[in-house]
């Protein structure tokens, strides 16, 4: 009887905790989830893999991750961090009063994450380039084909590989279904999963997607599939079936059946962790501390625009618009952050991506595209820039911001003449003084100037 009572007193905390984790974590996390399907598709995941691991003892190895992220969150205003905690914190919670989790949880709560759709989407232009021009080639043999940044012009048809067309959903699905596919064949074959199987996995997983776009953006241009057609859809779910989940589940298996480890048998009962009322108290207090804390805005200092400028602050963006011209200064919080796209921005206001690119004028790189809306049609070009440095890898202007300190913003001009987009981003980097408003870093400012990074 002491025994059971104490067992209905180790469910009540656990569920007492939860509730507040799941309340904290709504609080400090809605401006940041979106609940599309890779979330649902997660949590599904962790209905129908297993997560026990091995072990009848509980440890506390999740509790300082969440200490370390939650702590690096109260100094650096990053979302992903304070999600992080949260994450780290639900699963110490579990290994506390319930059993021992595997690394299945922790991969599919990565790729659910927002700041995995970021990347993917942001991170993928020169990808996206690459597999375009890379069928354009395979076309070429089969038809008239012509090639133009990320557009693929076939017999005279147009099409245009944006993020949606490239299958960015897909590589989340085909992701999130690889772990979930580990976590199976390891419940059912009876074995354990070193963790070094699980990033032989996701690299397997990408190749085999990327595979899968490259078949999907030569079919669906060959037989003119456009997204408004139920054959689009029907040949996307084709591709990833035979070109990503088939090998998933031979690969999978062949893995599991090679290096899966069978677990000792055991018959103890799981000791949950020693005294965890106090470590669940301490993360408790640190991301209310997160929740309730206001989120952070960095603006531009001040801006100086030519003469015909009108000048508008929207929050932390800076608007100006002239006759010719509608253009946005976007601050970034730092080298962590992550900023507000153009493909993103656009297309939450219902434009659509064409003819996206890399372009060099005169020594100056950057990327343009068209945007459509119905029968309107802009067209916009975008860079980031410190006011003295500019770049349009993501990889170069972080580096850089990382290194030196430098506060970087994202410039994006858009006007509605073709003719006209050279010139007004010329004539606004040259008239145009920018000073942005100092910003938290990590490292110390540099001194020493580095080499242009035009």
């Amino acid at each position: 009887m002491i025994a059971l009572t104490f067992r209905k007193y180790i469910n009540w905390q656990a569920g007492f905790f939860l509730a507040f984790y799941l309340v904290l974590g709504y609080i400090c996390l809605k401006s940041y989830l979106n609940f599309s399907v890779t979330p649902l598709l997660g949590v599904a995941g962790l209905v129908l893999a297993p997560v026990k691991g091995a072990g009848v003892k509980g440890n506390r190895r999740f509790f300082y991750w969440a200490l370390l992220f939650a702590g690096l969150a109260l100094f650096v205003p990053v979302k992903t961090l304070a999600y992080a905690a949260i994450v780290f914190a639900v699963m110490f919670l579990v290994e506390s009063y319930v059993c021992k989790l595997n690394m299945v949880p922790l991969f599919l709560a990565l790729f659910m994450s927002p700041v995995f759709e970021y990347a993917v989407t942001v991170f993928s232009f020169p990808v996206r380039i690459q597999l375009t021009g890379m069928a354009g080639s395979v076309l070429s043999a089969l038809g008239s084909t012509q090639v133009e940044g990320n557009m693929v012009i076939f017999n005279g048809a147009e099409f245009s590989v944006d993020p949606a067309c490239m299958g960015l959903h897909m590589l989340a699905v085909s992701l999130v279904m690889g772990i979930v596919l580990m976590g199976i064949f390891a419940g059912r074959l009876q074995r354990t999963v070193p963790v070094w199987i699980f990033f032989v996995q996701i690299a397997c997983i990408l190749v085999l997607s990327l595979i899968a776009n490259l078949f999907r953006i030569i079919t669906l241009v060959y037989f003119h599939l456009l997204p408004d057609q139920w054959g689009h859809e029907a040949m996307g779910l084709l591709c990833f079936v035979v070109y990503t989940l088939l090998p998933a589940c031979v690969l999978t298996w062949w893995m599991m059946r090679k290096w899966g480890k069978v677990p000792v048998a055991v018959t103890e009962e799981y000791t949950p962790v020693a005294h965890p009322i106090l470590p669940n108290i301490l993360l408790l207090l640190l991301i209310g501390i997160l929740a309730m804390r206001p989120a952070p805005v960095r603006t531009i200092a001040s801006v100086t625009p030519p003469e015909d400028y009108a000048m508008e602050q929207l929050k932390e963006v800076t608007k100006l618009t002239s006759p010719q011209a509608l253009i946005y200064i976007k601050p970034v919080m730092g080298f962590f952050a992550t900023d507000h796209h153009p493909t993103i921005c656009w297309q939450g206001s219902g434009y659509q991506f064409r003819k996206v690119q890399e372009e060099n004028w005169n020594g100056f790189n950057v990327y343009t595209a068209e945007l459509e809306k119905g029968n309107e049609r802009l067209y916009t070009a975008w860079w980031y820039s410190s006011g003295k440095y500019a770049s349009i890898s993501q990889w170069e202007w972080r580096w850089d911001a990382l290194l030196y300190g430098r506060d970087y913003s994202l410039l994006n001009v858009t006007v509605a003449a073709k003719a006209d987009l050279r010139a007004e981003v010329a004539r606004f980097r040259l008239r145009t003084t920018i000073t942005p408003a100092p910003s938290t870093t990590i490292l110390p400012r540099q001194t020493t100037p580095p080499g242009t990074i035009r």
